[in-house]
């Protein structure tokens, strides 16, 4: 997985499944998997966030296709200590994303 980082985890949270396919998924590409039983968004981003040991987070949905150096793109603003919060804006894949400093 090209990410132009040395090191970062993936974590995939499962919320409220109705099969282990993103369990098996998971375990096929040796990254962590965290179940979360009760169904919502903001639930399983919670889960991820409190699993997760790392000063960065970021979240992707199991719709979405980054490109090869989008968590780097996220994560360089972070050299900043003034800088608390990213937003990544999702546009169509024909277009590069491009996030902005909150």
């Amino acid at each position: 997985m090209a990410t132009g980082l040395s090191h970062f985890d993936v974590l995939v949270v499962d919320n409220a499944p109705s099969n282990d396919q993103a369990r098996q998924v998971a375990m096929r590409w040796g990254v962590a998997y965290v179940l979360e039983p009760v169904p919502g968004l903001s639930r399983a981003r919670n889960r991820g966030a409190r699993a997760s040991g790392t000063e960065i987070v970021a979240f992707l949905d199991d719709d979405s296709l980054p490109d090869a150096e989008w968590l780097a793109t996220l994560a360089g603003p972070f050299k900043d200590p003034l800088v608390m919060l990213l937003r990544d804006v999702s546009l169509p894949s024909t277009s590069k994303r491009n996030p902005s400093c909150h």
